[in-house]
């Protein structure tokens, strides 16, 4: 009876453990937008726009966050535009708004203390380009829980356009593209840009 009582004890702290494991992992996910933040978001989101709206539950100490953009160029990511803030351990938000043809992007870092930081690429207005009529575009974004660690690089939106030549406009996208785009490029594909977010431990 000792030794069931003993191993029984054992399977419960092994379970607790494993919850209490679960609970310190830093998180990213989509925000779950009330009535006023899906108006925010369909007034964002025109046709040129893609707007993403995520939440972090960053349990270890970090330096701060960087919001990437890439576009894949010559078998390799370019850097396009780089957002850069400190933040601290605790919950906040994080809102990417990207525009393509040409390209824009907005990005705003918050901490759950209120203290923001946002910047916009580039500086200047940009003209939308109006020879858009051949052209199909694919996104997917971050859409569920992720646990992450560190200085990992974690893709949160992706979009690929190319020339409409068969009559669909079927992507076939996820966001493994960002580890292996070649996979999804076609030789009509015009252009493929990611977006990332890195919480890094060195200072920025």
């Amino acid at each position: 009876m000792k030794k069931l009582t003993i191993g029984i004890m054992t399977v419960v702290l092994f379970i607790i453990s494993g919850c209490s494991q679960k609970t310190q992992e830093n998180n990213l996910g989509p925000i779950e937008l009330n009535e006023q933040g899906e108006l925010i978001s369909q007034l964002l989101n025109d046709n040129n726009s893609y707007p993403i709206f995520l939440s972090y539950d960053l349990k270890e100490d970090c330096k701060g966050a960087k919001v990437e953009l890439w576009e894949w160029k010559d078998h390799r990511y370019e850097s396009v535009y780089a957002h850069y803030g400190q933040v601290k351990k605790g919950e906040g938000n994080i809102l990417v708004d990207l525009k393509i043809d040409p390209v824009s992007m907005k990005a705003v870092l918050q901490d759950e203390y209120g203290t923001s930081t946002s910047s916009t690429y580039p500086d200047e207005p940009v003209k939308i380009k109006d020879d858009q009529e051949s052209y199909s575009r694919g996104m997917v974004s971050l859409s569920e829980k992720t646990s992450f660690q560190i200085d990992q690089e974690i893709p949160v939106l992706i979009i690929q356009t190319k020339k409409v030549t068969d009559g669909t406009s079927t992507m076939g996208l996820s966001l493994d593209a960002y580890k292996e785009p070649e996979k999804y490029i076609t030789k009509d594909m015009l252009n493929l840009y990611a977006i990332t977010v890195k919480f890094q431990s060195e200072a920025l």
